[in-house]
C-alpha cells in the first residue's frame, strides 16, 4: 500500500512538472492596441518548474537586458518583463516569450502588439486650382488602424457624388475644374476599429489661366 502511495505521489509530481509547465503573459489579451509614442510593458512568467529564457521581437531579435535601451527586458523572480519606451510602428507585430520546462522542452507564448497611430492629415489648408483643368486636391491620411476617407463640399458638408470627382490615396482629383469648385472641401477620415473620426477643411481657390 505504501508503495502504491509513493507511486501516486511521484505521478502527481510528474504531472505538475511536465503537463502543467506553461508560460503566462500579461496583458492576458492575445492582441493589444496601444498608442504610438507611449510606453508599454508586458510580463512573461512561469511556474517554479519552468524557465523563461527571452522575449523575441517580430523581427526575430532576442531582446537583451539594457536599462538604457528603448526596448529592454527586466529579470523577475519567475520570468521576464518586456519594456518598450516610446512605441513606434516598427514595434507592431507578434512578440514571442520563449522558455522551457524541467526536461528542456521548449515553451512559447505570443502577444500581438498593434500600434495605434492617430489620424493625421497631410495637405495644405488652402489650395489653388486652375479653371477648366484637372487638379489633385492633396490630402493624404495617416492612421493605424487604417482610415476610411470621404469627401464633402461646402459649409453644410454635402457628400460629393459627381463623376467629376475621383478619390485617390493622395487626395481628391477634380477632372474638370469649374467656378462651382471655388468652395470649401472637407477631407474626412473614420477609423471604424477605434471609433476615431476627424475632418480637415481645405479651401479651394479658382485661378484663371492667364493668356
Amino acid at each position: 500500500m505504501q508503495i502504491m502511495t509513493n507511486i501516486s505521489i511521484l505521478f502527481i509530481i510528474y504531472l505538475i512538472n511536465n503537463l502543467y509547465a506553461e508560460l503566462v503573459i500579461k496583458p492576458s489579451e492575445s492582441i493589444v492596441l496601444r498608442d504610438q509614442f507611449k510606453s508599454f510593458v508586458a510580463s512573461c512568467t512561469g511556474l517554479p518548474n519552468t524557465r523563461v529564457a527571452t522575449w523575441r521581437s517580430p523581427l526575430q531579435i532576442d531582446i537583451k537586458e539594457d536599462d538604457t535601451a528603448r526596448v529592454t527586458v527586466e529579470r523577475q523572480t519567475y520570468g521576464l518583463r518586456l519594456r518598450i519606451r516610446n512605441l513606434t510602428r516598427s514595434d507592431q507585430g507578434i512578440w514571442e516569450c520563449l522558455g522551457s520546462d524541467l526536461a528542456g522542452r521548449p515553451l512559447i507564448r505570443t502577444l500581438q502588439i498593434n500600434v495605434k497611430v492617430p489620424i493625421t492629415f497631410l495637405g495644405e489648408p488652402i489650395q489653388y486650382a486652375e479653371l477648366n483643368s484637372a487638379v489633385l486636391i492633396k490630402c493624404r491620411v495617416l492612421a493605424n488602424p487604417s482610415a476610411e476617407v470621404s469627401w464633402f463640399k461646402g459649409r453644410d458638408k454635402t457628400h460629393l457624388v459627381s463623376s467629376n470627382y475621383e478619390r485617390s490615396n493622395d487626395g481628391l482629383k477634380i477632372n474638370r475644374v469649374s467656378l462651382a469648385d471655388n468652395d470649401l472641401l472637407w477631407c474626412q477620415a473614420d477609423v471604424l476599429e477605434t471609433g476615431e473620426s476627424k475632418d480637415y477643411p481645405i479651401q479651394v481657390i479658382i485661378a484663371r489661366m492667364l493668356l
